[in-house]
């Protein structure tokens, strides 16, 4: 097997992980709604360490994607090559950013089922406003996705249309 089609079955593999992580990151969060969300996400700490996992591995793989693909990609059109490790590291970013969210909501939920009644007002405000961060941050990625596979979409029509980068 040639060092093109090793790097390209590697890509493919990232990608499978990539997708079904974000996925089952997903799919494993508790509900961030409703009335007493935060009680339940204190309740299912090991769920939101899961989601939080799993959201690290979708990162993980998001830049490895970007990596692998950089040498193969290059010769074709090195500034649309850059441009795909870029929008890669900001999905890792946001998914990055997501964790660091649902990790402090875990944190608010354990102190909130302890709190004296005057204290959960601010500590449910502040949850609300991370829980608004995650929705956000998790978007973010996946938008930032598309823009990932626009630059793929340019790169493939400079292939086919056989245009070669000048750097």
């Amino acid at each position: 097997m040639d060092s093109d089609r090793k790097t390209a079955l590697r890509t493919g593999v990232l990608f499978i992980i990539a997708t079904i992580a974000a996925i089952a990151a997903a799919a494993v969060l508790p509900s961030l709604s409703g009335t007493g969300y935060l009680t339940g996400v204190a309740n299912h700490s090991n769920q939101m360490a899961a989601s939080a996992l799993l959201y690290l591995i979708a990162a993980g793989t998001s830049v490895g994607i970007a990596i692998s693909l950089y040498p193969l990609l290059k010769p074709v059109n090195a500034a649309l090559a850059l441009g795909s490790v870029v929008f890669r590291t900001i999905e890792a970013v946001f998914y990055t950013a997501a964790v660091v969210g649902l990790l402090s909501l875990l944190t608010l939920g354990q102190q909130i089922a302890t709190a004296p009644a005057d204290n959960r007002v601010p500590i449910q405000a502040m949850a609300d406003s991370i829980e608004r961060y995650c929705r956000w941050a998790c978007l973010s990625a996946t938008i930032n996705t598309g823009g990932s596979s626009v630059t793929m979409r340019e790169m493939r029509r400079s292939w086919s249309s056989g245009e070669q980068s000048s750097r």
